[in-house]
């Protein structure tokens, strides 16, 4: 997400020193926010299950236990 401005000749062979990074701060914070919303959603979505599978488990071996 970043805007890429070419500076200096056209014919310049120095591929380094040609595209300087131009980024507004509503682009930057909309890759930030692309970037970590997918962490979250894994994170939540891994948190609830592994938090479901224990309840599950919990459930399992009490039934078990007390039957």
């Amino acid at each position: 997400m970043m805007l890429l401005v070419r500076m200096g000749p056209p014919c310049s062979n120095d591929w380094a020193g040609d595209f300087y990074p131009i980024e507004s701060r509503a682009v930057s914070l909309l890759a930030s926010t692309y970037r970590t919303v997918p962490f979250c959603f894994f994170f939540l979505y891994f948190f609830f299950l592994s938090l479901r599978f224990s309840i599950f488990l919990f459930l399992y071996f009490s039934f078990h236990v007390y039957c």
